[in-house]
């Protein structure tokens, strides 16, 4: 009897060591973490497994039937901070991008605020004449207080709540009711509570749809709750601001999800989206495919691509695609995702001419084989 117990112990204690949980801290990223993730969105006629809290889970992802596309995240240069997220968000239908701001530091993986170019939309729609819109200024809307998205270290039973409050700056122009370029402003409070809840090894589908090895992620539990405010011209906002932005003061939205976090990631390996504070009705299932182990290249390994001049001359530059990689695909965008130029490329020397290039000092160079990034490369162009 003593030896039986004993001997559960022990395997308990090896089955912990091996499959146990895992740490996430400033120094499980790398240096740098500037570059594009790809995403699959899984479709909705497949089973999903259970997301219940677990210790040791085991999440089969490969179950799911992928898009067949795949859509990408983007983290870029900043002046500020270590680099920014580069979103699209929306506004009662209005999209426009910001980049979020974002740091990691010895205290968590950290988020300050969004940087927003401009932009204009129409609202005759609204209001019948040609002339009417929307502008959102740029603008570098900053929280009130930092937002983390991971707080350090992250482990088993950790959690965290940021609260914090911005406001996106606005113009609107309404003959009407006599608005001409008037300011205002839409401010957001937000209260994002996060707890790891579980851990546990997850796979996913790869490249070419098989299922990749089991990696240890950890499980956590996220609720983001905002309350949208309205303003115009330094006062309440009344009616025809509130239709135009499809709302109403007090607002309130709150998302519900589980975030799955590797070490050294920034994006979730998956994320799982739920309709109920219930966790029961998945609404959307997002998994990560870079770094994987099977078939997934790194796009920071060797791959043998070569890459020059960095900077261009005379907007020229040539690309060597080793034979074993063959026929790819290259995508040139701007520091602000811009794409500028894209086409295929094959095994050998391909000199490219790329136009478009005038004030444009930075640019980022994606090269991918069957839709996936093999190379990611910052080129400078001299002004």
């Amino acid at each position: 009897m003593k030896f039986t117990r004993l001997m559960s112990v022990l395997l308990l204690c090896f089955f912990n060591n091996v499959h146990g949980q895992i740490v996430i801290n400033q120094s499980s990223y790398p240096t740098t973490v500037l570059g594009i993730d790809s995403i699959k969105i899984a479709s909705f006629n497949t089973p999903y497994p259970s997301f219940a809290p677990a210790i040791n889970g085991i999440w089969d992802l490969s179950i799911l039937t992928d898009s067949s596309s795949s859509f990408f995240a983007w983290r870029v240069p900043t002046i500020a901070y270590q680099f920014a997220d580069s979103n699209t968000y929306s506004l009662a239908g209005f999209n426009y991008k910001g980049n979020e701001q974002f740091s990691i530091t010895s205290s968590g993986l950290t988020a300050y605020g969004i940087q927003i170019p401009n932009a204009q939309y129409s609202i005759t729609s609204l209001t019948g004449i040609l002339t009417d819109s929307l502008f959102i200024d740029s603008q570098t809307d900053l929280y009130s207080a930092l937002r983390n998205k991971i707080l350090f270290p992250a482990t088993y039973n950790s959690n965290w709540t940021s609260t914090y409050k911005q406001d996106l700056s606005y113009h609107i122009t309404c003959f009407s009711s006599g608005y001409i370029d008037t300011p205002g402003i839409i401010r957001t409070y937000t209260t994002q509570i996060d707890t790891v809840i579980g851990y546990g090894q997850m796979r996913i589908n790869d490249a070419t749809g098989s299922p990749s090895d089991y990696l240890k992620v950890l499980q956590v539990h996220t609720i983001i709750a905002k309350i949208d405010s309205y303003f115009l011209n330094g006062n309440v906002a009344g009616a025809l601001i509130l239709s135009v932005f499809r709302g109403y003061q007090g607002k309130k939205d709150t998302v519900y999800q589980e975030n799955f976090y590797r070490i050294g990631e920034i994006t979730p390996f998956a994320q799982v989206t739920f309709a109920d504070n219930g966790y029961l009705h998945i609404t959307k299932i997002l998994t990560h495919m870079q770094r994987l182990v099977n078939n997934i290249p790194n796009i920071a390994a060797n791959n043998n691509i070569v890459v020059y001049p960095n900077p261009i001359i005379n907007n020229n530059v040539t690309i060597f695609i080793p034979p074993d990689l063959n026929l790819c695909t290259y995508k040139l965008f701007t520091i602000d995702n811009k794409l500028i130029s894209n086409g295929s490329i094959s095994a050998g020397i391909n000199n490219l001419t790329i136009s478009n290039t005038t004030g444009v000092k930075l640019f980022y160079l994606y090269i991918l084989r069957n839709g996936i990034i093999v190379d990611f490369q910052m080129l400078q162009n001299i002004i």
